[in-house]
Order: C-alpha cells, then sequence, then structure tokens
C-alpha cells in the first residue's frame, strides 16, 4: 500500500509540474511601425512607432501600444497563441476588422514562437 500511494504520489507531483509552465505569466516588449492609421481590438492606433509591451497569463494578453518619444498610449486585450517555428522578424499582419476598417490582426515577435490575435 505504501508503494502504490508513493507511485500516486510521484504521478500526480509530475503531471503538476508539466501544467505549471502553461499556466505561467508570460510578458514582453517589441518595437513596431504603423505606417498608417489602423485599428486594432476597435481602437484606433495612429501612424507612429511603438513600443509594444504584452502579458498574458494562460491565453489572454494585455496589450500596451506606447508611441515612442510621446506620452500616453492604449491598451487592449488579445488572444496568445504559441507557433511551432521561431520568427524571423517583428511584424504585423494586416487585415479587416469586423467594420470593415483596416486592423491590426496579429502581431509576430522575433526570434519567438508566439504571436498575438487581435478581433
Amino acid at each position: 500500500m505504501s508503494n502504490r500511494k508513493s507511485l500516486i504520489m510521484i504521478v500526480a507531483l509530475l503531471v503538476l509540474l508539466t501544467a505549471i509552465p502553461s499556466m505561467a505569466l508570460q510578458e514582453g516588449q517589441a518595437r513596431f511601425v504603423v505606417a498608417r492609421t489602423l485599428y486594432v481590438a476597435g481602437t484606433e492606433v495612429q501612424a507612429g512607432v511603438y513600443n509594444v509591451k504584452w502579458q498574458s497569463e494562460n491565453q489572454e494578453a494585455d496589450v500596451t501600444f506606447e508611441p515612442v518619444g510621446k506620452t500616453g498610449g492604449i491598451t487592449v486585450k488579445g488572444t496568445l497563441e504559441e507557433v511551432d517555428k521561431k520568427f524571423n522578424l517583428n511584424s504585423v499582419a494586416i487585415g479587416k476588422d469586423s467594420q470593415g476598417r483596416d486592423a491590426i490582426l496579429q502581431l509576430q515577435f522575433s526570434g519567438k514562437k508566439i504571436r498575438i490575435n487581435f478581433d
């Protein structure tokens, strides 16, 4: 009986340890250039250079666009997605939002296996 309890405890510990990385807080930042006025998650982003900071727990991410050399900024919600390969560059995927406006649909980060998607 004692060996069985020990085995159960070891298995439970291994399951917990493998689950911890997926629950961990992730954060980062990168610089992006927005060449023209766009929308991200329904919020307008003017043309300019931005320090983009993100913080995520699980898949929901808080993303802040801070204009370089200016005050202010915006914070929006996005969804963090892990991919198989690291991206070579910081890049912005542009498309149309639900209202037909030009919008940032995705941010990809150089040297990372993640991207952030916006609705």
